[in-house]
């Protein structure tokens, strides 16, 4: 009897920790070096760059565009940092607590028809209905999870659209794709990876969608 006891404290220790939102926090795996540090080694490399750019674009083109082309891809490889720090944010902000309550209730309920003493039983079966009963309340956090991830779906498929396009021009002289190009489409880049972007590119691709349905 001991046993069952402790068996019942400790699921619906399992369930009131679900309903405070008490998950193992998930941590992305660690980087060689913080974000902070690449991002100003590259500021650094970003000036000498610009200067030898500068330099050659007029004396030798060739060589201008092999510069303009490490200039495109440190930025690039910048802006694809940051954006792995943002979409982390988006994904675990949208969908933090709708998950933890609707998870610990389903093990709850689950656990509740293993045991088959009435009392653990009906104590296990209480506690799932307690938590399912505040499922109104993420109802909305539920569904701003799942419109989270549409969105930054088009916002990959954005960046990686506008990603092919860059490549695409790199092999371009100086003359037909200059700097201040390669930096307008970068900004297009960067761009396609922010929130606002990314609500605007999925409200299109819906809109076409319907319209040829």
């Amino acid at each position: 009897m001991r046993a069952w006891h402790i068996i019942k404290i400790g699921l619906v220790g399992v369930a009131c920790c679900g309903l405070a939102g008490c998950l193992t926090s998930t941590k992305e795996p660690e980087r060689l070096y913080p974000v902070a540090t690449e991002m100003s080694a590259i500021r650094v490399s970003q000036d000498d760059l610009i200067a030898r750019y500068n330099a050659e674009i007029f004396v030798s083109p060739a060589q201008a565009k092999l510069v303009r082309n490490e200039i495109v891809a440190q930025r690039m490889y910048a802006i694809d940092v940051q954006y792995t720090e943002y979409e982390a944010a988006l994904t675990r902000e949208s969908q933090e607590v709708g998950f933890a309550a609707l998870t610990t209730a389903g093990a709850t309920a689950t656990a509740s028809s293993l045991f088959t003493p009435v009392v653990t039983k009906s104590v296990l079966s209480g506690v799932a209905g307690a938590i399912l009963a505040t499922k109104g309340h993420y109802d909305s956090e539920v569904l701003l999870a799942q419109t989270m991830r549409t969105i930054q779906k088009q916002m990959r498929a954005s960046r990686n659209l506008i990603a092919a396009k860059i490549a695409a021009r790199a092999g371009q002289s100086v003359a037909d794709y200059p700097l201040a190009a390669a930096l307008s489409d970068l900004e297009d880049y960067y761009q396609a990876g922010t929130l606002t972007t990314g609500v605007i590119d999925a409200s299109t691709t819906v809109g076409i969608e319907e319209t040829h349905t």
